[in-house]
């Protein structure tokens, strides 16, 4: 079978995904999601707290008490992930689950809408925080959180390493973000612009190590002719397949040359870049 390749992004498109691509994995663009983390968790405590001072007739704890330790043992894992990023150790990216990493610390969100899903679309048990009063705050704030994690979500090292790199598809790009930094290009000079590659030039092959954290570009065998979307990599690990149009089912992707773009070298000692005060967040 034939490999039909998506689109392949044109100059603008480049610059868009990698001011994103920078963005997305930022100190910043993390600590703004830990914000929204901290509104969803303020609204689960305050719900417990009017559940312990008010019991169900039927005894019931609509907010188990392990689910609101769960919450706070998430968060501080959250904070912790965020507070190594600051540091400039960007193993806070790869999927562990464990403290001191954003997989481990964004997971309640997405447990609680997974768990409320299932009650509310799949006939499973019976959710019981959303019976509360505070259930439509609770809910808006999860909702509020989602949708930046779905935002910026793609700079994580996947779980699994035989997969395709996270950002394949240009059309699956999120539309929002997409648009707001779109009408940005050309002629915001505070919009990154994709920097001339390191000399000597890098490039590493599908399953070789990457050599360091930070932006990545398929490129063809040659590496000449960009052949896909850019991607935030991670030093250390195995170098993924890019995704094509008609990959097979098991969705292993086509092997492909990563050119080495950028290199994040941000944090630790450094300041916060000032071009961080320019990032927007306003996903929806």
């Amino acid at each position: 079978m034939a490999i039909v390749k998506y689109r392949i992004p044109n100059a603008g498109e480049r610059q868009i995904l990698f001011a994103w691509v920078k963005q997305a994995s930022s100190w910043t663009a993390w600590n703004y999601l830990f914000q929204k983390h901290k509104v969803f968790s303020g609204a689960v405590e305050r719900a417990f707290k009017e559940d312990k001072r008010h019991p169900q007739p039927d005894g019931r704890q609509l907010i188990p008490d392990q689910w609101m330790s769960s919450v706070l043992a998430h968060e501080a894992s959250f904070e912790a992930a965020l507070d190594r990023l600051r540091d400039g150790n960007r193993r806070c990216f790869l999927f562990l689950g464990a403290k001191g990493h954003f997989s481990d610390g964004t997971m309640e969100p997405r447990w609680w809408k997974e768990m409320d899903g299932r009650d509310k679309f799949m006939g499973g048990p019976r959710f019981s925080p959303a019976e509360s009063p505070f259930w439509p705050e609770i809910e808006k704030a999860i909702d509020d959180s989602l949708d930046v994690y779905s935002n910026i979500a793609a700079v994580l090292r996947p779980q699994h390493t035989d997969v395709p790199a996270p950002v394949d598809d240009l059309d699956a790009f999120p539309a929002a973000a997409w648009a707001k930094l779109a009408s940005r290009v050309p002629g915001d000079p505070t919009l990154a612009r994709v920097p001339t590659p390191p000399d000597p030039q890098v490039y590493v092959k599908t399953k070789q190590t990457i050599t360091e954290y930070g932006i990545w570009e398929p490129v063809d065998a040659k590496g000449g002719n960009v052949d896909g979307p850019m991607n935030y990599l991670h030093g250390g690990q195995p170098a993924p397949t890019i995704g094509f149009a008609n990959d097979g089912q098991r969705g292993e992707g086509r092997p492909t040359l990563w050119h080495l773009i950028w290199v994040d070298t941000r944090y630790g000692t450094k300041p916060i870049p000032a071009e961080e005060k320019t990032y927007q967040f306003g996903m929806k």
